[in-house]
């Protein structure tokens, strides 16, 4: 009798709780940023994904993979980003098999009102996002910076509305200071309202400024952390070499980035020999340091499905922990007040050694 044939792997299908949502994603959220037309209120932003049908196959490709993580804004690509995937997800009835993540906060026009954290720019906003996505509701909305004009307060109330109308299920938050994510979420738990669940900020080992605070703040809330930028906007996938030109470095020169330091050469050859010691690229390696945490989600944006294969196998590698200490070493955490007084954990307080009591165990 003829034995079936092997079910190809599906190097996403090992899933991860979102904080306290208890939605299982993808250890790895497909971006968006770069779907749609290259220009955002008139300006070119370059490496753009212009083609429909070839947005379509990489979302099919990571669909396929296992991958049910999407994250989408309403300003990427002012709109059209939304509009592909609410097509593709119409095209392929797969609705209800997928999480989408966006966000507002970011302008769409001239409008005063048209921007920031608000009430009015919320609900506009959702509106405006259900429509383009063509759904009845978001999985997880962001608000995608702190405005430092809406109180967290309101913004967590509004979100309790737009959650209870079901137009949204989950709160998320993006690029605002731990302290403002652990009080809304304190005020949420005592108002009995949604908390956030997932915070998104920059993340590689290129800039660990949010394992200072961001990163134990939301471990102590349940949430879980959406890295951008795992690969530093290219500086990480080996293709910046010491003394030589890259084909693309002018686009090093956007909000996002700025030109390599040398001490960021330091840490991408660090990347590609651990790389080269155990069969990997520098990609993979620079994804894998960040998703050996199953409390973080990896956001990944790729322009082609080369890119997305190669993304993939960072899912599959296991790095020692004499990797983790040599990649560590060139990528030291920013020793700002008060980390650099009283240390980062009970682990490195000086304080705790005085008059020669033992060091605390784990």
């Amino acid at each position: 009798m003829a034995q079936p044939a092997p079910v190809a792997p599906k190097p996403l299908a090992r899933y991860r709780l979102l904080g306290s949502s208890g939605l299982r994603v993808s250890p790895l959220c497909l971006g968006t940023m770069l779907f749609g037309q290259s220009k955002i209120h008139g300006a070119d932003v370059g490496a753009a994904v212009t083609n429909k049908e070839e947005v379509f196959a990489i979302l099919d490709e990571f669909f396929k993979a296992g991958g049910n993580f999407l994250d989408t804004a309403d300003f990427y690509m002012m709109g059209q980003s939304e509009e592909w995937i609410g097509e593709w997800m119409k095209a392929r009835g797969n609705r209800a098999q997928i999480i989408i993540a966006t966000k507002y906060s970011l302008p769409m026009n001239s409008d005063i009102n048209g921007v920031g954290n608000h009430r009015k720019h919320m609900f506009d906003a959702l509106n405006a996002s259900l429509k383009r996505l063509q759904t009845d509701y978001i999985d997880l909305y962001y608000t995608h910076f702190f405005d430092f004009t809406t109180d967290i307060e309101d913004i967590l109330r509004n979100f309790q509305d737009i959650i209870a109308n079901g137009k949204v299920h989950h709160a998320g938050i993006s690029d605002a200071p731990a302290w403002v994510v652990a009080h809304g979420n304190a005020i949420a738990k005592i108002r009995g309202w949604h908390p956030f669940v997932a915070y998104q900020g920059r993340y590689n080992l290129l800039s660990r400024d949010m394992e200072l605070d961001v990163i134990p703040m939301a471990k102590y809330e349940r949430m879980s952390i959406v890295p951008w930028g795992a690969l530093a906007e290219g500086k990480l996938t080996g293709k910046y070499k010491r003394g030589q030109a890259a084909e693309d470095a002018p686009r090093m020169k956007t909000i996002f980035a700025r030109e390599m330091q040398e001490k960021e050469y330091d840490v991408a050859e660090a990347v590609e020999a651990v790389a080269k010691e155990i069969g990997a690229t520098p990609s993979q390696v620079a994804l894998a340091w960040i998703l050996r945490d199953p409390s973080q989600v990896v956001l990944i944006g790729v322009r082609s499905i080369k890119h997305l294969q190669d993304n993939l196998g960072a899912t599959s590698i296991q790095l020692t922990e004499e990797q983790i200490k040599k990649l560590e070493a060139v990528s030291p955490v920013p020793n700002v007040f008060p980390h650099g007084f009283i240390g980062h954990s009970y682990k490195n307080n000086r304080f705790l050694s005085f008059g020669g009591a033992p060091p605390l165990q784990d």
